[in-house]
Formats: C-alpha cells, sequence, structure tokens
C-alpha cells in the first residue's frame, strides 16, 4: 500500500504535534534550582483536578461512533464479516468463546491503524484527568465495544484487543506527555494551551534542563529533516520528531535522591518519514515506563544518575530492502529498562538496555526462496499459513534487545546503537478466522539486525547537526529455505533541539 495510505494516521499525530511545536514557541521558565535553568514546582501545583468520566464517555463514544459509521460505509469489510446474516444470529456469536480468534486482515489494518485508534480511547480517559491506569481501562473497553458490537459479524480478534489496548497505552501517554508538555510552556495563552489546561496538571511537565552543557535528558525534543543514502541508489529526504521524557521531579538535577516512581515516569516516541524515487518509508516508535526506581547523586562537578524500569512499548517499521518490503509491528510487553547517565564538568556518558518479550507482525523475508523451490499460497494454506497466504504476514512471538551508548563532550556528542530483533511463528493452527484444523504449522523465523554510530553537533542557539550511518542485516527462514540480505544507509540530519 502505497505511504500516503500507510503513514497517514502517523502523519495526522506528527504534523498535530510539530504545528503545535513550531507556532507556539516554548521558552524555559524563570525559576532556577542552584543555577540549572530547572523550574521547581511547589506542591501545590501537583495537586490532581477532578477526573471527568462524563467527558471521557462523551468523547469516546463519538470516536466509536464515528468509526462504526465508516466501518459499515467501506464495502471492503464484508469480506470479513462470516457470522450470520439476522441480528439474532450475529448477537447470538457475539460474545461466544468460539469466536475469539486471530483475523486475517491487511497488515496496516491491524497495525497501526488498531494502536492509533486505542490511542484515540486512551487519551479521551488521559485528557479528562484519569490515571494511566483508569485510561488504560477505558482503552481495553473501547477495544472490546469495537470488537464484539461494532463487528459483530467478525471474529473477536485476539490481535485487535493486543494491538489496540497495549499500543493504545504506549502511543497515547507518549503523546499525552508531548502535548503537556507544550501546554505547560508555551510562550503565551491560545487555544490549545487553554484546552489543554483545564484538565491536565501541566504544572508538572514544566521546561526542566538537565546538568550540563551536553545534558537535555530530562526533556529532550527534536524535530529533524535531512537526507539520506543507501548503497543500492536510494536517495531521498528523511524527516521527523524524536521527543524524550524522564516524568520524575528532580532526576538529572544536583543533588541526591532515590525512590520508586509510579505513572508514567518516563515516555519516549519517534515519528519519521522517508521518501524518494524508490523509497517510501514510516517508522513509529513509543515506550512509556509503567513504574520505575531512581538514584542519583550529582555535584556541581559532577556525579551520577540511574533509573530502572519496567516498560510497555509499541514499534512500527516499514522500509524498503534492495527487492524486499519489509515491514514489522510489535508490542513489546512489559520489559526491563536500565538507564545510566554520568557527567563531569562538560563530560557526559549515557548507557541504556532493554529486552523486551514480543508479540508481532512480520513479513518473512525468505518467503520468496520458498516461493523459487516450486511451492504456492495454497501450500502454505495446506500448511496452516493462512493469514501470511492471505496477508503476507505471520504473527509471531520473539524478544528485542536495544543497547544505546553515547558520548558528549561540551557541544559534541559521539553515540551508538544495536538492535537485535528475533521472531518465531505461531499460525494459530485453527484458531484464526475462516481456518479449518489441519494439524500442520509451517516454521517460519526472522531476525532483524542493525548497528547504528553517529556524530552530533550542538549549536549555542540549540540547533543540532548530526552525521549517522546504519548497518542492517535481515535473516529469514521459511521451512528449510533461508535468505539473508544487507543494507548500509548514511544520513545527514539538521534539528532543533526544545
Amino acid at each position: 500500500m502505497p505511504l500516503r495510505n500507510i503513514g497517514k494516521y502517523v502523519f495526522i499525530i506528527f504534523l498535530s504535534t510539530l504545528f503545535l511545536l513550531v507556532n507556539f514557541p516554548l521558552k524555559a521558565q524563570d525559576q532556577d534550582i542552584e543555577g540549572t535553568g530547572a523550574h521547581a514546582p511547589s506542591e501545590e501545583e501537583y495537586q490532581p483536578k477532578p477526573a471527568s468520566f462524563t467527558r471521557a464517555l462523551i468523547g469516546m463514544s463519538l470516536s466509536l461512533t464515528v468509526g462504526t459509521i465508516g466501518y459499515y460505509a467501506n464495502s471492503n469489510n464484508k469480506k470479513d464479516q462470516i457470522f450470520g446474516n439476522s441480528i439474532i444470529n450475529e448477537y447470538k456469536h457475539a460474545f461466544s468463546l468460539s469466536k475469539i480468534k486471530f483475523d486475517d486482515n491487511y497488515f496496516d489494518m491491524n497495525s497501526p491503524t488498531h494502536p492509533l485508534s486505542g490511542s484515540l480511547y486512551y487519551l479521551c480517559a488521559r485528557t479528562s484527568g484519569f490515571n494511566i491506569w483508569q485510561s488504560y481501562l477505558f482503552a481495553f473497553a473501547g477495544s472490546a465495544f469495537w470488537e464484539c458490537i461494532s463487528e459483530v459479524k467478525e471474529v473477536i480478534s485476539i490481535n485487535d484487543m493486543i494491538f489496540t489496548t497495549q499500543g493504545g497505552i504506549a502511543i497515547g501517554e507518549s503523546v499525552f506527555q508531548l502535548v503537556a508538555f507544550y501546554a505547560g510552556n508555551a510562550k503565551s495563552q491560545n487555544f490549545f494551551n487553554d484546552l489543554i489546561s483545564d484538565q491536565v496538571d501541566i504544572a508538572k511537565y514544566k521546561y526542566t534542563n538537565g546538568t550540563g552543557q551536553n545534558s537535555s535528558i530530562w526533556h529532550n525534543i527534536y524535530g529533524f529533516a535531512g537526507i539520506l543514502y543507501e548503497l543500492d541508489d536510494m536517495a531521498g529526504g528523511k524527516f521527523g520528531i524524536d521527543a524524550e521524557f524522564f516524568g520524575i521531579r528532580d532526576l538529572k538535577l544536583r543533588g541526591a535522591s532515590s525512590g520508586f516512581h509510579f505513572n508514567a515516569p518516563y515516555t519516549k516516541i519517534v515519528m519519521s518519514a522517508a521518501f524518494s524515487k524508490k523509497l517510501q518509508e514510516a517508522f513509529l516508535y513509543s515506550e512509556i515506563a509503567i513504574m520505575g526506581y531512581s538514584k542519583q547523586r550529582i555535584t556541581q562537578s559532577g556525579g551520577y544518575s540511574a533509573f530502572l524500569s519496567l516498560n510497555i512499548a509499541f514499534d512500527y517499521d516499514n522500509r524498503n530492502f534492495a527487492d524486499f518490503h519489509d515491514k514489522t509491528s510489535a508490542i513489546h510487553w512489559l520489559g526491563p529498562v536500565a538507564d545510566i547517565s554520568l557527567t563531569k564538568g562538560g563530560f557526559t556518558f549515557r548507557l541504556r538496555n532493554s529486552i523486551f518479550y514480543d508479540f508481532a507482525m512480520v513479513t518473512p523475508i525468505a518467503l520468496t526462496k520458498y516461493y523459487e523451490a516450486g511451492y504456492t499460497q495454497d501450500d502454505l494454506i495446506q500448511k496452516g499459513a493462512i493469514v501470511q497466504a492471505s496477508a503476507g504476514y505471520y504473527y509471531a512471538q520473539g524478544f528485542a534487545f536495544t543497547s544505546l551508548a553515547s558520548i558528549g563532550i561540551y557541544s559534541f556528542e559521539l553515540g551508538g546503537e544495536f538492535k537485535f530483533n528475533r521472531y518465531y511463528s505461531f499460525n494459530g493452527d485453527g484458531i484464526t478466522s475462516r481456518e479449518p484444523k489441519r494439524h500442520e504449522n509451517l516454521i517460519m523465523r526472522d531476525t532483524r539486525i542493525s548497528y547504528k554510530v553517529f556524530v552530533q553537533y550542538m549549536t549555542e542557539s540549540r540547533v543540532a547537526f548530526r552525521l549517522g550511518a546504519t548497518y542492517s542485516v535481515l535473516e529469514g527462514k521459511v521451512s528449510e529455505y533461508s535468505r539473508t540480505l544487507n543494507a548500509l544507509r548514511t544520513e545527514f540530519l539538521s534539528a532543533y533541539c526544545i
């Protein structure tokens, strides 16, 4: 599917946040802590505002109503409506356990559409004063209503419930933090600021600098654009936004502290697109910490800061590699993350490691080898891989490991990132829509590895210039047939860091 369809939901969020951040510039608050430029809100500013259940319910009801009307207006959805022709028969199946299955909808319908829908349900509650767990229940309720009532003629999709609820909290909270940060730091009052301020305790999102010239770890928001080049003659443009928040009071500031933290003490969201004649790509990554423990000791000359947390993340990656169009989307289940920072004068060092268990949708790289050996789509169906045969991907479990390290010396930063993703197929023999029990399971396995290095220079006006290179390795196996692809990509980006 063309990028204009694949990424339209991603770009709605991206363009909205970009408009807010560019059209209404942010500024640091006036009150400092020990000369760091950090704002120290008083305890009174953290008093919660009462949640509005009515407002949240109205917002979610409108979202579901509009979505339901659009669903039945689209004739393409009729092929998935496999239950009953009468209202009685339809609702007889509505809550039947036999209806709980995986579906075989096309890739981008399952992700990113469902996670973004979940984020909308989540934000209806979150912007009405509810905490992350209460808002998560709204996302779950919205997803359950959609699967059981709006799509009453379809299966109750296991994969949709996972992606809508888990992806919804990851994307929703990241967007919430970004917009609330804007509302707390806009130079002047405006419609958006007032709208958000009515329900959100924006005092806790006021701008806070880290310690040292290079340390902008507390609130780190980049809007970037530039060019990229791949050896296979794929050159084009790239733009996006990269935002990271530590929502822990006084973390990264001078002093000694330790303690447990709840209610999303860390969030991250990255949205980007790349384009050229051959290149059409979209990327969305969001991550939140459910809970965490921090310990630090920072003086005027330097110190350390450590943050350990349990996180949930959503990852959607749509890229071109030579003759292979790679699509993966994963829910990173609750996983441990360790983030350690060291400072000494103008020197900074950061190391961040994470590991997650994944539920994913994957396009198999080795499928072409399987077909070249003489097998067909009918063979896939006979071996239990009906989703692969009809929609071009398989459901998988696996794990994701990421390690990020960076060294800053005054205005320069040198860093590297290693990512390893391994996926193992499960075809859900007999538990996907329209699939009979075949007692077969075609084994598919895919690995995605990337090595990235970059060097960055930050000017006094917070404009950054980054040169980076990424080497990617894609390995896959379908039955006994395997394939490997390698790609080297360089990019030059300019960015503005808020």
